[in-house]
């Protein structure tokens, strides 16, 4: 049975108690990466790093959907199978661009044995859905790895244009296990020359993948998903100590903000900025959407950890996270939901000049499928937070320290952990605010999972969480004097 049969036959078995109404999934088995964002013919096009026959990580396909809004997704045959002798046990990550009316998608093969080793491959397309692997393939091999680094570890071709030349970034490790990227030129897509690399050293994890570089608000923005950040910090709340562990990823995500030289393949660092404060945010990816906005969706899971689908047989794992356009203020990445996703608003609860002292319930708050935004003032408050997917003894916590200055977001409260491998106990995520000053929240519930866009989008928390039936309260909660000046509450019909 060839494996797109074997997805039509068995997508119905399919749990669907956690799935998304949002967001892009997998119709079954196990999804990563985002591949290949593109538009061609009118469509945007999502591909993606997928294991159809398990909800854990195999043997890597590239599943396929497409949309006419980056919302709602229609999913298609499985794009590239696993199988040739420089692919056989994956066709891991990689980017698609549009040559003379011609898809094509660059990505990685993996192959295990007779050793590991990863090469730089090319399928195209003429309508997008049915492809061939080219039989030159691999375009770039193992021969022209570039700087010192290791032919496991050099993945996740990103290729674009400029000038009428081709340019492709690759993700790296080097030989002592430090994380770069390397830069390739072609005349042609085809003949790729090394020219340069770029790392921050080993403090910034030992492989970089998942690479993307684009111009946005005239600099240069590469963005890199780290493997192995080891980031600990201790911190105090309400006068305890309630974490000495790892506060944040140690897969993660930067974006690098400077500027790049085509003659040279030289990039020049201005910033690093890290990009979003989260626990499931990893190697995204972005294009320019029809209307030439910098739009981004990345996987919305991480690694090394307990799947919660998995060990409940849901028979899917994995998902995107909503598409969020980009701009540049004062020096670093903002970054906030595309416009239509203002579409799917409807019933709107709304409330204004709130005084909050103590817990603030409504019962035309609760929701699960839901798009708040909160403005509000700490004005004799030390705390303020946020309860969302409330019920018996569970709820995901946006906790607001105007003391340190500091957002919380902690989801130790479940029934369903989600649990770390490497830290049992790593369930809480953590951002710097101002709260002396008045704050924005933007929040998009999606069954299980939510999005965080605070002040406008100058910081980003996204977490998955896994309630219980009917655990749907939002509350408000401060032990001071809380203003709430405005509060509005839509529910999301797709």
């Amino acid at each position: 049975m060839n494996v797109n049969a074997y997805i039509n036959m068995n997508k119905k078995t399919v749990n669907s108690r956690y799935r998304h109404r949002l967001h892009l999934m997998p119709p079954i088995g196990w999804m990563n990466d985002p591949n290949g964002f593109s538009i061609f013919q009118g469509e945007y096009h999502m591909f993606y790093q997928y294991y159809p026959y398990d909800t854990k990580w195999g043997p890597m396909y590239w599943g396929h959907a497409t949309s006419d809004d980056l919302i709602n997704w229609e999913d298609k045959p499985v794009a590239l199978e696993p199988g040739e002798a420089y692919d056989e046990y994956g066709a891991f990550s990689g980017t698609a661009i549009e040559v003379d009316g011609i898809l094509r998608l660059y990505y990685t093969g993996h192959r295990e044995k007779p050793e590991v080793r990863e090469v730089q491959c090319l399928a195209t397309s003429e309508d997008g859905i049915q492809f061939e692997k080219f039989e030159g393939n691999p375009v770039i091999s193992s021969d022209q790895v570039g700087h010192k680094s290791r032919i496991e570890d050099f993945r996740d071709p990103k290729v674009w244009k400029h000038e009428g030349k081709f340019y492709m970034v690759t993700g790296s490790r080097t030989k002592d296990y430090q994380g770069q990227i390397l830069f390739y030129t072609s005349d042609d897509g085809y003949d790729w020359e090394y020219r340069n690399y770029f790392t921050l050293g080993k403090e910034y994890g030992v492989v970089w993948e998942c690479p993307d570089i684009f111009e946005l608000d005239g600099k240069t923005v590469i963005i890199f998903s780290p493997q192995w950040k080891p980031r600990v910090n201790d911190i105090v709340i309400n006068g305890r100590e309630e974490s000495r562990k790892k506060l944040e990823n140690i897969f993660t995500t930067f974006a690098l903000i400077g500027s790049f030289n085509y003659e040279t393949c030289q990039f020049s660092l201005e910033r690093v900025q890290d990009f979003d404060n989260g626990f499931d945010f990893y190697a995204p990816q972005s294009i320019l959407d029809k209307d030439g906005n910098r739009v981004l969706m990345a996987w919305m899971n991480m690694w090394q950890r307990k799947y919660v689908l998995d060990e409940m047989q849901h028979g899917w794992n994995g998902s995107l996270t909503l598409p969020r356009k980009l701009s540049i203020k004062d020096g670093r990445i903002y970054q906030w939901p595309i416009e239509a996703l203002n579409k799917y608003r409807s019933n709107l609860f709304s409330q204004s000049d709130l005084e909050i002292e103590g817990e603030y319930r409504n019962e035309n708050l609760a929701g699960v499928v839901a798009d708040i935004e909160i403005t509000f003032e700490m004005t004799t408050a030390d705390d303020f937070e946020i309860g969302f997917f409330e019920g018996e003894n569970e709820e995901l916590i946006l906790y607001f320290d105007r003391k340190q200055n500091i957002a919380y977001l902690k989801r130790h409260k479940t029934k369903r952990p989600i649990i770390n491998l490497q830290d049992p106990d790593d369930f809480i995520r953590s951002c710097s605010v101002d709260c002396s000053e008045p704050i924005h929240i933007r929040a998009v519930l999606d069954v299980s999972s939510v999005e965080i866009f605070i002040n406008d989008g100058e910081t980003a928390m996204t977490s998955l969480f896994f309630p219980d039936e009917g655990s749907d309260g939002i509350s408000l909660r401060t032990s001071g004097r809380v203003k709430v000046n405005t509060l509005s509450k839509w529910d999301m019909v797709i």
